[in-house]
């Protein structure tokens, strides 16, 4: 934890203290659950899908379940309603049809969510982007998918899930659902 701002004390307490009252709030969002703490990434993350907030840890919630070990949600451009939801998902094991499986995650994520935050598209991958305190980067997982530069890789555990994704996303671009 940070101890002050260099000469601006005032910017500290209210960057840091204010939201609530005696909590250090640093702007990141991690949930506790039976197993320990996953962190969700910046709680300030938001994806506006047909003019709804909503964060990304929300759907990515949504989508794990008992097929789904792991997901990532990110936002792509959308024509109709500006921006829309494609989420890749690790499947705790191989399913027999990879359509069958992201077109029963979709129903699954917009039955918990509803209609309006269906995702478009549903990628099934082997492995997501992580940290070496496990923290999924949607940046680099939205860059692969968007075409966008990968950028620094030098925080990731797991480098050659950048590729990994790159060939599974690679029919989006094809089919320019993004």
């Amino acid at each position: 934890m940070t101890r002050g701002l260099w000469q601006d004390d005032k910017k500290y307490t209210d960057t840091y203290w204010s939201q609530f009252e005696g909590v250090w709030f640093h702007g990141d969002l991690a949930i506790q659950n039976e197993t320990g703490w996953d962190l969700c990434g910046r709680a300030d993350d938001v994806l506006k899908i047909s003019g709804r907030r909503v964060g990304p840890s929300e759907i990515e919630e949504a989508a794990v379940s008992g097929g789904v070990s792991m997901a990532a949600a990110i936002g792509v451009p959308d024509p109709k309603s500006g921006q829309a939801v494609v989420l890749l998902v690790v499947p705790t094991c191989q399913p027999d049809d990879g359509e069958v499986f992201a077109e029963r995650v979709k129903e699954y994520v917009a039955a918990k969510l509803g209609p309006g935050l269906r995702p478009k598209a549903v990628v099934v991958t082997r492995d997501l982007p992580r940290t070496r305190n496990g923290k999924i980067l949607r940046r680099l997982v939205r860059n692969c998918v968007v075409g966008d530069p990968i950028g620094d890789l030098s925080s990731l555990e797991n480098p050659e899930s950048i590729l990994a994704i790159q060939a599974d996303t690679r029919f989006l671009r094809e089919r320019k659902l993004v």
